[in-house]
């Protein structure tokens, strides 16, 4: 490790064990502005839930020093997400993954305890392009790390009692002891989630899937006869074979836009899961 690593290691304060950090780990078809606007928004809705966040562009500043660019080198692995978790001596990280398809974005957040790689809580959503994160696409994160990480009052006085002067005869009172320290309750447990989206984009992929082989099949098949009339068995006109060409064009675009389709979606059900 570099001096400079070093340094940068030695002035972290140490207040940031009890914080959190937020970081797009994953992100497939969505540009690096939409990842900032992802980050942003979430550290600002957890903030608003009493959750000791640190600035995004502030963790990845720091990442930086310590020798990584983008943390979407992780691939929302886990052992590399909460690697970065403790080279950033945080006490927790809600991990992104982000994914585009045409106008929706598909949007998971996971939040990742560093001291033990607990998985507090899962959260996601599907998004219009261009739609901030909201408080109500959070519940579950905002809830797990407001119990474990939430900002903390300080602690006030703890109040005496003033010694009362002896009566004549009755003895002088024993002072009033300090109340003990209130323990934090358990972190709630994360809530199981449904895979109603992933099914349902897992459908939607393999009839997209199924659609485009036989609409190669169609365009196959009009190929042949075109390549046969050219040779000369078949007894079909100009205008025959080239309406059998045009078919195969036709056929040919539609399957690959299926394909197309199909591979997007079986991404978008992957992410979601």
């Amino acid at each position: 490790m570099t001096p400079l690593v070093l340094l940068a290691l030695a002035a972290a304060p140490e207040q940031r064990s009890s914080s959190v950090a937020v970081l797009v780990v994953r992100r497939t078809s969505v540009t690096p502005d939409e990842a900032r606007a992802f980050a942003e928004a979430t550290a600002s809705v957890l903030r608003r839930a009493q959750v000791a966040v640190e600035e995004p562009s502030e963790s990845l500043r720091r990442l930086r020093a310590l020798g990584v660019d983008d943390p979407t080198v992780c691939g929302g692995r886990k052992a590399c997400v909460l690697e970065l978790a403790k080279q950033l001596e945080v006490g927790a990280l809600v991990a992104i993954s982000a994914a585009a398809l045409q106008s929706e974005r598909s949007v998971v957040f996971e939040a990742w305890r560093t001291a033990d790689s607990t998985q507090l809580a899962k959260d996601a959503a599907v998004l219009k392009a261009g739609s901030p994160v909201v408080a109500e696409q959070l519940t579950a994160v905002a809830r797990a790390l407001s119990a474990a990480f939430g900002a903390k009052a300080a602690d006030a006085p703890v109040a005496r009692a003033e010694p009362v002067a002896p009566a004549p005869v009755a003895p002088v009172p024993p002072a009033v002891q300090p109340r003990p320290e209130l323990t934090e309750p358990p972190p709630a447990p994360p809530p199981e989630r449904s895979h109603a989206l992933s099914y349902a984009t897992a459908a939607l992929a393999v009839a997209a899937a199924a659609g485009a082989v036989g609409l190669g099949v169609a365009a196959a098949n009009a190929r042949s006869q075109v390549l046969a009339n050219e040779g000369g068995v078949s007894m079909l006109r100009g205008s025959q074979a080239q309406a059998l060409a045009g078919q195969h064009d036709v056929f040919a675009g539609v399957a690959g836009g299926l394909g197309a389709a199909a591979l997007a979606l079986g991404v978008v059900a992957v992410v979601a899961w």
